[in-house]
């Protein structure tokens, strides 16, 4: 049994240091995205041209944000001893 608890110990540990780093760039990504959808506003406030472009980046800011609330929850529940 304790062989058993040191291993769930070291994977919790490894766990939950990639989901630190993957955490810290969906942060660094999500950053990025509202910074290109500040541009793409920008654009559009001078033609309607690029519309579809700016929806996609949008999007995809959008979708990076889920992504970070997602993995700050499942980053707390393995901190936690949860898991999921």
């Amino acid at each position: 049994m304790a062989r058993t608890m040191r291993t769930t110990r070291r994977v919790n540990r490894r766990v939950v240091e990639a989901l630190e780093i993957a955490t810290r760039a969906a942060e660094r990504g999500t950053d990025e995205l509202r910074q290109a959808a500040k541009a793409m506003d920008a654009v559009q406030a001078e033609t309607r041209l690029h519309d579809d472009l700016a929806d996609q980046v949008n999007h995809a800011w959008v979708r990076a944000a889920d992504a970070g609330f997602e993995l700050r929850a499942r980053l707390a529940a393995e901190r936690d001893g949860d898991g999921r």
